[in-house]
């Protein structure tokens, strides 16, 4: 796993999900329980992400590219 990798000390809220258009119009009680499972994770510019770890996690963005 990259050294540049953030773990946020935080589960993803209700409201974080929300904001992934994947997920905006599931119903509140749906999305709470996926809140639970979720990570916050958080990558800089330019850091690299192995192509490993795409194949173990699924990953939402949030913001940025």
């Amino acid at each position: 796993m990259s050294a540049n990798l953030v773990h946020v000390p935080q589960t993803a809220s209700p409201v974080l999900v929300k904001q992934a258009k994947l997920f905006a119009d599931l119903p509140a009680q749906l999305i709470e329980d996926f809140q639970q499972e979720f990570q916050l994770i958080k990558w800089h510019k330019g850091d690299y992400i192995p192509a490993s770890i795409l194949n173990e996690r699924f990953f939402v963005m949030l913001d940025g590219q």
